[in-house]
């Protein structure tokens, strides 16, 4: 069976000698694996090149240079964390054991004795490209994988169980920093109504309307998630009641102008029940919740399309 060819975006070459660099680009321009090619000629013009470019998929670098050698770039890149996974390979003259471990253990994944052997230098970075590949693919997976775990499947915001996680963080936070913290929570209006009169599939376009409305009114260090059904909960980090209170106010005027339904606009009101740390009856996060429940029924029981502020 014929194996998948390989190929990736950049090679980074840092060589001090101008004639190993030209081979290398040559021979490897000439077998299709690359599609840019960079060039340094010492560690240093090599790491500026490393950070002022994201297609670089692997680097060849001489270990001995005299401006700035290839243990040193190791070094540099190994501190780096958004490259230190790249694949490096280094080139030797001196065939010392010593030379080739120092290297390994300075963040290196291999190395070729010089006079490089073309079919060597080829079969190596193959390996380590393929090597790469697969892990960009396996960390993709990872984040879709950690996104969707958190994430509510129909809106897209946080889920109740990462809005529990993160309530409790911020919780933490600010009891230690001596912080304020806000805490809304916000139900739909008679959404059963509208679920029964226009049927479940309107009903969730709806869920999502209302979410990219919340997306829009609030800061990027508030953290919004759907808590359940029509429940959503919002974490406003250094926000005290009053501040919440605004908040709450406008994404309530920004849901009922904002939602549309067949191309017209549909007047949604919701209901806010809002909390804020600190609060001599908030022991705990969960007291947060609490409180906020109890000012979003009286919201309800004041009329609904209201933001009630627990005291």
């Amino acid at each position: 069976m014929k194996s998948l060819e390989v190929k990736g975006k950049g090679i980074l070459i840092i060589d001090d000698q101008s004639e190993v660099r030209r081979w290398i680009v040559e021979t490897l321009r000439e077998k299709g694996i690359f599609t840019k090619f960079y060039e340094a000629n010492d560690g240093m013009e090599g790491f500026k090149i490393l950070n002022s470019h994201d297609d670089i998929d692997l680097i060849v670098c001489d270990l001995v240079m005299e401006k700035f050698d290839g243990i040193k770039f190791l070094t540099l890149v190994s501190n780096t964390p958004k490259k230190k996974d790249i694949p490096i390979i280094m080139l030797t003259s001196v065939d010392k054991i010593e030379d080739k471990v120092k290297a390994l253990e300075s963040g290196a994944q291999d190395y070729i004795t010089k006079p490089i052997d073309p079919r060597e230098l080829i079969a190596r970075i193959k390996v380590h490209l393929k090597l790469k590949i697969t892990q960009d693919r396996l960390n993709e997976i990872n984040q879709t994988l950690e996104h969707l775990s958190r994430s509510d499947p129909l809106t897209g915001v946080y889920n109740r169980r990462f809005l529990l996680e993160s309530l409790e963080a911020e919780f933490e936070r600010a009891k230690r920093y001596s912080l304020k913290f806000s805490v809304i929570l916000m139900d739909i209006d008679n959404f059963k109504e509208v679920n029964d009169k226009f049927g479940h599939i309107y009903g969730d376009k709806i869920l999502i309307q209302i979410s990219q409305v919340l997306r829009e009114e609030l800061r990027r260090q508030d953290i919004l998630g759907r808590y359940g059904g029509d429940e959503f909960l919002i974490i406003l980090p250094e926000t005290d009641g009053t501040g919440a209170g605004m908040v709450g106010e406008r994404c309530r005027k920004g849901i009922y102008e904002g939602i549309t339904f067949a191309d017209e606009k549909y007047h949604l009101t919701v209901s806010m029940g809002v909390i804020s740390y600190p609060n001599p009856k908030i022991i705990t996060a969960e007291d947060m919740i609490r409180l906020a429940d109890t000012a979003l029924y009286e919201a309800k029981a004041r009329g609904k399309n209201k933001v009630v502020i627990a005291k």
